[in-house]
């Protein structure tokens, strides 16, 4: 989807997402729609996504009810009710699956309505201080509190002594913690009045304050307020991610991060809140206090897009004498516009919000000047973004949308300086059209160096600097092809730079054999390999040194695609042998002999391939296959005992060392009593691999 320095294939990200969803991975079903809708796609599933969506909507994907909400408005706020009330308002299982003693959501909540009746059970619990209602330690009153059951919550504090309204459960977490987290404010106004005590926090420094995001808009002042006049700290750091939704996912998005009641708000896009917890003395800079090694909120804010949480900390911080510099945010920017961490975080509103924001920052920015420069020493943010490969960054940039944006900037300048000639274009100033040749970082590269490349060669130097045939010596040109000088490249194949030159060394890269230069960018498989290789795929070249580079590192899919597409024509070069010291092989052998199996598919779609080519070992692509597909050092423990297994590979999980082929695993199947003798499970050949590499390890034994 990103690219990485090839081109997106939106339409292949959305094949893999497909294909992940309904094999049932939640990530990839929670965010499906999001991408059909970018990619162009339609979501055709036996389930509907308005389906789809609500479950992994209660199941705690904030990007699930975003797309919920644009699809279903009305049930989505259906939706996000019951989440609130029956799912500790972040998608948990504390009071439903988790719950203990054989009860279920639906009599349990039922029972709370009955104050009396509940309280009348109640007293037949013997020590109900310590009656625990789930799996992670809640107590009754935690579980009242997290549903939103006020008078529950009253009857149990007015006639149970031994439930105090500070109780803790087991993971150090109050009542009042819990009405926060699921945004219930007339119970967190109850507990608050009872004395509730705003200095405990859980293990994790979490607070109550930290859950104002779980609080509708309307109510926000007035539950935040009332925490912080009980005494709640705004300046608390939470010590690590947090996340309590059944939902399985590692994007940031789905996680809380360290830090402050500010940085939650940043992170769920709540300008109302920033601007309550800013609302209070001396609290601008809440915008740069930080968890260890984690960004701050005006960070968070800058590289999720979140104009409006940015401007208004910037006005804040203006407004309380507070010193910044816009360096960090601008980077953060610019780091926060890949487009797969976009359509996670923004949905379909993407492109939107990165353009907003990079809007704001111009504004704010014209004026400004970085002595040393932006993202790296001497980048401006044109190179910066272009250095770093976030296309869209540039894009942006060289708009004529932006273009009107900084004439618009100078005019306000001018209002302040009389004299145009006097409006000096900052040197490291965050954007500029004359950025576009300025000389940036240490090397100073800069469209200049092609002219002083001309001069130097016609002066008499070698085009390939080569001082003697025996030396090994990376050339000029694939210097700069590995560089991305892609100017200083082309002029030196204009110039009669040799692209068949060879060499064993490339920088920090040793190869085993004299490779082309061609071969060393399919070997390094990097970011922008494939930009390099279609700078010099015109240009003129033997067979036998094109063909060469068929085989070296066919690892990577993209870079193999683009030589099919240039030589897979040529049976010569399709089914061209390496030479002696790799055995004579063809590229299909290689492909095979790494189980690259995308290698594979794509070699064999071409029509000229010979697959009955034999290397010098006698060995056909075909023969190398059979011996891929067989499990190392394992023995099948069924009646056959083939060793080395062969095809799939049937683990035992409660014996030591129990393995069977596919043929023996199902004739144990249908035995009598196989079931109760064995659990098998499916072990793959890279897990077999994997573990024959730990055992391989050295160990150390313990002093």
């Amino acid at each position: 989807m990103n690219g990485l320095g090839t081109q997106p294939n939106l339409q292949e990200a959305w094949r893999l997402v497909l294909h992940a969803a309904a094999n049932g991975h939640q990530a990839a079903q929670a965010n499906a729609w999001r991408i059909a809708r970018v990619t162009g796609s339609e979501l055709a599933t036996i389930t509907s996504p308005q389906q789809i969506l609500e479950r992994q909507a209660f199941n705690g994907s904030r990007g699930a009810l975003q797309d919920l909400a644009i699809i279903a408005p009305e049930r989505a706020v259906e939706v996000k009710r019951i989440i609130k009330v029956g799912l500790a308002g972040v998608g948990a299982s504390f009071g439903s699956d988790d719950l203990l003693h054989g009860h279920t959501y639906g009599p349990s909540i039922n029972s709370f309505r009955n104050t009396t009746s509940m309280v009348e059970n109640m007293r037949n619990i013997r020590e109900i201080a310590d009656y625990k209602v789930n799996r992670r330690g809640d107590r009754i009153l935690h579980m009242a509190a997290s549903c939103g059951k006020l008078r529950a919550v009253e009857a149990l504090l007015d006639n149970f002594p031994s439930l105090t309204v500070d109780q803790l459960n087991d993971v150090g977490e109050t009542p009042l913690l819990s009405a926060c987290r699921s945004g219930h404010r007339d119970i967190v106004e109850s507990l608050l009045s009872r004395g509730a005590d705003l200095t405990i926090a859980t293990s994790s420094k979490e607070s109550p304050l930290h859950w104002l995001i779980s609080f509708n808009e309307d109510e926000v002042y007035v539950a935040g307020q009332a925490l912080i006049s009980a005494g709640a700290e705004v300046k608390s750091l939470t010590t690590k991610q947090i996340n309590y939704s059944i939902f399985p996912s590692g994007i940031d998005f789905d996680n809380l991060p360290p830090g402050t009641p500010l940085t939650w708000a940043v992170h769920h896009d709540r300008p109302d809140i920033i601007k309550f917890l800013l609302s209070q003395p001396e609290s601008a800079r809440l915008c740069v206090i930080n968890a260890p090694n984690d960004s701050s909120p005006l960070e968070w804010a800058a590289k999720y897009h979140h104009r409006h949480c940015l401007e208004a900390m910037i006005v804040a911080m203006k407004a309380q004498r507070v010193n910044f510099t816009y360096q960090e945010f601008l980077e953060a920017a610019v780091h926060g516009a890949d487009m797969f961490s976009m359509i996670f975080r923004s949905g379909v509103q993407y492109l939107d919000r990165v353009k907003n924001t990079l809007d704001y920052l111009l504004q704010e920015t014209h004026d400004a000047s970085f002595g040393t420069g932006l993202g790296g020493f001497g980048y401006t943010l044109l190179y910066y973004a272009i250095s770093e490969g976030y296309d869209l960054v540039v894009k942006f940039l060289l708009a004529p949308k932006t273009e009107a944006l900084l004439r618009t900037g100078r005019e306000r300048r001018r209002a302040v300086v009389n004299d145009e000639d006097g409006m000096s274009i900052p040197r490291y100033g965050v954007f500029s059209e004359e950025h576009i040749n300025n000389p940036c970082g240490i090397e100073l590269r800069t469209p200049l160096l092609e002219c002083i490349l001309r001069k130097i060669v016609e002066a008499g130097v070698e085009v390939d600097a080569q001082f003697n045939e025996s030396a090994d010596l990376e050339t000029p040109l694939l210097v700069a092809l590995k560089n991305n000088a892609l100017n200083i490249a082309q002029e030196l194949l204009l110039r009669g730079a040799n692209i068949n030159a060879a060499s064993i060394s490339a920088g920090f890269i040793t190869l085993e054999q004299l490779t082309t230069v061609l071969g060393h960018l399919a070997a390094s498989a990097a970011r922008g390999s494939i930009a390099r290789m279609q700078l010099i795929f015109n240009q003129p070249q033997a067979a036998q040194d094109r063909a060469t580079m068929l085989y070296d590192f066919a690892q990577n899919r993209d870079i193999l695609n683009e030589l099919l597409q240039h030589f897979g024509s040529s049976d010569e070069v399709i089914n061209a042998r390496t030479g002696e010291a790799l055995f004579y092989r063809i590229p299909l052998h290689f492909a095979v002999d790494a189980v690259n199996l995308s290698a594979v598919e794509l070699l064999l779609d071409r029509d000229s391939i010979d697959i009955s080519v034999q290397g010098s070992n006698y060995q056909a692509p075909l023969d190398l296959a059979y011996l891929a597909v067989l499990h190392q050092s394992i023995q099948c423990d069924g009646p056959c005992q083939r060793s080395p297994l062969p095809g799939r590979r049937w683990h035992c999980t409660t014996c030591p060392d129990h393995d069977l082929r596919e043929t023996c695993y199902w004739a144990l199947q249908d035995g009598q009593g196989s079931e109760d003798i064995h659990d098998f499970e499916e072990m793959t050949l890279k897990q077999t691999n994997d573990a024959v590499k730990k055992d391989w390890r050295v160990h150390i034994p313990a002093e």
